[in-house]
């Protein structure tokens, strides 16, 4: 049997052509890699370099040879991450959403429903790559905000959120019942960093406005008391960290403020996730 450190130094030689870059890479010395080249052409009983003084060269058969070795290895790879995550999902539950609201809600939910396992969360607006990693298995549990049919997966409606601007009472939309985007368009926003796709679609919305960032929700509820800048806060928010302020909240009216979002998971995992 082929050792994979052999078949690990083939396919550095074939990629750098020379042994001392090779060497370099693999942090060996390039007698000791000379050497595991000849050792390699003993076991499949072919040469694979042209041997000249002070100088070797892949031939067609290591060529041919050294792409066979990275296929192996990347197999190997995906051996051990398979495996690791795998044994992971044992003991842990990877969690990823697009919008904090959904984050929040499903850790509470979790950690109720299962206190045995740890819990990882992760915040991201970028819905395809969360979907991508729900499909290799380093997500057991995402949240989209959109439906999604695709074989192998459950999708349920988890909730709809609605967006509100958090306003003084001195503020002209303090009267309102209602706003709409463009409304607002021009102002200075105060928000939290961690919007996930709701800070994606404000800039949208309102491009001739500007956001001034706080890194953490504590940040932001520390200079609202102070400032009387608007803000933004939802429905499903404010009943999970619920602000203690003068602010009041106006519904925007546009249709696009109110998201609803969408819980997948594999359909392996829907006796223990259906509950949720």
């Amino acid at each position: 049997m082929i050792e994979l450190y052999l078949l690990e130094q083939l396919a550095a030689v074939a990629r750098h052509a020379t042994l001392s870059a090779a060497a370099q890479e693999l942090h060996i010395t390039q007698p000791a890699l000379t050497r595991s080249i000849q050792k390699l052409e003993k076991e499949l009983g072919f040469p694979l370099f042209t041997h000249e003084k002070n100088k070797i060269t892949i031939n067609e058969t290591g060529k041919i040879a050294a792409a066979y070795a990275e296929r192996v290895l990347q197999a190997e790879r995906d051996l051990r991450d398979a495996v690791t995550r795998f044994e992971r999902s044992r003991h842990t539950i990877s969690l990823a959403c697009c919008a904090p609201a959904p984050l929040v809600w499903l850790q509470h939910r979790l950690m109720r429903c299962f206190p045995a396992l740890s819990l990882t969360s992760q915040l991201s607006n970028d819905e395809a790559a969360l979907l991508q990693g729900l499909q290799e298995k380093r997500h057991q549990i995402i949240v989209l905000s959109h439906a999604v049919a695709l074989p192998g997966l459950t999708c349920r409606k988890l909730f709809s959120e609605q967006l509100y601007a958090s306003v003084m009472p001195a503020h002209p939309a303090a009267s309102m019942d209602s706003i709409t985007f463009a409304d607002l368009n021009g102002e200075i926003f105060l928000i939290e960093t961690s919007l996930g796709i709701w800070q994606d679609l404000v800039r949208k919305r309102m491009p001739a406005s500007r956001f001034i960032m706080q890194d953490t929700r504590q940040d932001l509820d520390t200079l609202l008391k102070s400032s009387s800048l608007p803000a933004f806060s939802t429905d499903i928010g404010q009943k999970l960290l619920p602000r203690k302020s003068q602010r009041k909240d106006v519904l925007i009216a546009d249709d696009d403020a109110c998201i609803t979002f969408y819980i997948i998971y594999s359909e392996s995992d829907a006796a223990r996730f259906d509950s949720l």
